[in-house]
């Protein structure tokens, strides 16, 4: 799974620009950085080069996780980098993310928060700033600072990933991340399922033997006629 995160000069895509997306590898850690405002500024001419990297790495990635992805960041990245239809519909079909899940009731209610207050209720350190000092930073082209805030979401992302079951900000409950994520995310607990289904089955099919063996007994005790 690829966790992703994007950095905006705002929240209309036709009038505002990527200024950088990073990822992060869930499985080996491997973390990358798209310097889209970093590069427009200095290397324009290796824009378009960036843009095919991403692309081709949101494209190898078996499964994607975001916040706000599915609404926001992908959308975004769909009309920014003029993406086609084909590719985003590739990547919204296999997004993972926890924010949509909630607005559609998957996790109880339909019901919203933001990320920082799932991280407060499960123990996480929460972000490092927020969107406006995202675009601040940018317009000051302030790179490193603004590569920093968004690796950060991206690191939360995977804590939270890797702890699997969360307590809901909003409900008594637990959010159960294996429900939304692919099954070669939680291998372990998918196996562990299988087991159990299977040991089940097992189960009814020694219980249905039973009761047919009963019935048999049943007609052969009754078929019996005992002599003198």
């Amino acid at each position: 799974m690829l966790a992703f995160d994007i950095e905006t000069t705002g929240l209309d895509p036709s009038s505002s620009v990527v200024t950088v997306v990073c990822t992060e590898d869930f499985h080996t850690g491997e973390r990358r950085a798209y310097e889209f405002g970093r590069v427009r500024a200095c290397e324009p001419q290796n824009e378009a080069l960036l843009r095919e990297d991403l692309i081709r790495a949101f494209d190898e990635a078996d499964s994607l996780c975001a916040f706000n992805g599915v609404r926001f960041d992908i959308p975004f990245l769909h009309t920014a980098l003029k993406l086609s239809q084909d590719t985003t519909a590739s990547w919204l079909f296999k997004t993972t993310d926890i924010l949509e899940a909630a607005r559609l009731g998957l996790f109880g209610p339909t019901h919203t928060f933001g990320l920082n207050l799932l991280c407060q209720h499960n123990q996480v350190p929460v972000k490092s700033g927020c969107g406006l000092q995202a675009v601040k930073l940018a317009q000051e082209h302030k790179w490193e600072e603004l590569l920093r805030y968004c690796a950060d979401d991206v690191r939360i992302l995977c804590d939270l990933y890797r702890r699997r079951v969360l307590n809901n900000p909003r409900f008594h409950k637990v959010i159960d991340l294996r429900k939304i994520s692919s099954r070669t995310l939680y291998p372990e607990s998918f196996e562990a399922e299988v087991k159990a289904n299977k040991q089940t089955s097992r189960i009814w099919e020694l219980e249905a033997e039973l009761e047919d063996l009963k019935g048999k007994l049943k007609f052969l005790e009754e078929m019996y006629v005992p002599t003198d």
